[in-house]
């Protein structure tokens, strides 16, 4: 209570000022580089008298920040998972291509293997035709003797290239069925073909997808690590700011 019988905190616009109530306006103390925020009054003592608390807008600045870098980091974070879905999906998709392409060259493999066989089949019966006719001309034929020895040293080199084809053509019903279905063989190793580009189209572009959301992937990556580096620094200011009240 003052001389007049008015209690001190029915005025809160008025400050302590070196142990006497200041009657200053509080902008002429913002002027005066005096600016101050008066603290909670007691509830205990209704006649104790504000005292000024610093700094008073310090907490104002880094709360914002932490505010901003808070909702920064929250936004990021979902673009940053739907990037990271994206580049999980792409390498699931280059790794379905390749299994793929692997499953196609392997089928390729065994008609080309069949085709293979096919073409040898009929080598050995070019060779057998070869040899009977050459053999028949030096039994039946009268042939200077440097070309009849140059036609037995032939024979002897296609009898045996005859018998390594032999060996590696398989069963004898295998090469016959092989003979026979050799126009639909090779039709489906032309289809296999085709079907073979067609996977290494999209094995590329799924490769290339991978490489685009991995960038994308690194990239938000550092954005969120730096969001987050700047949230951990105004959360420390913001604690800072708290230790002076």
């Amino acid at each position: 209570m003052n001389d007049n019988g008015e209690s001190l905190v029915d005025r809160p616009k008025q400050y302590q000022k070196s142990g006497r109530v200041s009657s200053l306006e509080p902008s002429k103390l913002k002027k005066e580089g005096q600016g101050v925020m008066p603290s909670k009054p007691d509830h205990h003592c209704h006649h104790q008298l504000h005292t000024p608390s610093y700094p008073s807008l310090l907490p104002s600045v880094p709360t914002l920040m932490y505010c901003e870098g808070s909702e920064r980091t929250t936004n990021v974070e979902p673009i940053f998972q739907v990037h990271g879905d994206e580049y999980e999906a792409a390498n699931t998709e280059v790794k379905a291509s390749r299994k793929l392409l692997n499953a196609k060259r392997q089928e390729i493999d065994l008609v080309q293997s069949m085709i293979n066989r096919v073409k040898n089949a009929i080598f050995v019966e070019d060779i057998d035709a070869w040899i009977n006719n050459v053999e028949h001309m030096i039994e039946h034929e009268t042939l200077p003797l440097k070309e009849e020895k140059q036609f037995i040293r032939e024979i002897k080199q296609l009898k045996h290239l005859r018998g390594q084809l032999s060996s590696n053509m398989g069963c004898r019903d295998e090469v016959q069925q092989a003979l026979q279905q050799k126009d639909q063989v090779e039709e489906r190793l032309k289809i296999l073909r085709k079907d073979l580009d067609c996977l290494k189209d999209k094995a590329s572009k799924a490769e290339v997808a991978v490489v685009l959301g991995g960038k994308k992937y690194k990239d938000e990556s550092k954005r969120l690590k730096e969001l987050q580096a700047q949230f951990r620094v105004a959360d420390d200011i913001r604690q800072q700011a708290y230790s002076y009240f």
